[in-house]
Parts: C-alpha cells; structure tokens; sequence
C-alpha cells in the first residue's frame, strides 16, 4: 500500500535526517523504492528518493529520481532547478558499502 509505505519511509527518514544513523536511511531508501515500484505515477516518492540519495552522496542516482519526478511534473521549475545542481555536482557514493 502506497500510504503505508509513504509514512513509514518519512518516519525513516526523521530518524535518518535527526541521527545520521545508516539503516534508517536505507529503510527509507526501501521503502520508497516500493512506493515507486507499486504507483511509478507518485511524484512525493521521487522526490523523497532524490533527496535521501543526494544526502547520502549518491548523486547520479538522486539525478535519476529527478529526472522521472520531471517526466511526472513537467514544468516544475523547482524540480528543474534541483536537477540542475545535481547534476553539477560530484558523485560521492561508496560503491563498496555492505548494506
């Protein structure tokens, strides 16, 4: 269910934004993922999705959410703007994590 997974992935990502601590961020990475996966229309998840990624460093794949939350949102100048920094940033995510 998108609603269940969508409060459960912003409750992970309070604990994840408040303490920094890993497993929140990548139950929220999850949980999100299977909001996606289930309604691939729900923009809110995308964006979620983009900004836990970005955080965490990983840059291209944060690129890649706003890419479709653009698809989904066409003519959102926020979301055009946010794709832009993005992009002119460096990818920092550790490709050796054991998550």
């Amino acid at each position: 269910d998108v609603t269940a997974y969508t409060v459960l992935a912003r409750a992970r990502l309070v604990n994840y934004y408040r303490d920094l601590t890993p497993r929140d961020g990548i139950e929220a990475v999850r949980m999100l993922q299977e909001v996606v996966d289930i309604d691939p229309t729900y923009a809110p998840a995308y964006r979620m999705l983009a900004d836990v990624l970005y955080r965490s460093g990983a840059v291209a794949t944060a690129a890649e959410q706003l890419e479709c939350l653009m698809l989904l949102t066409p003519g959102d100048q926020g979301v055009a703007k946010a794709l832009a920094e993005v992009r002119q940033q460096p990818d920092q995510r550790v490709e050796d994590l054991d998550v």
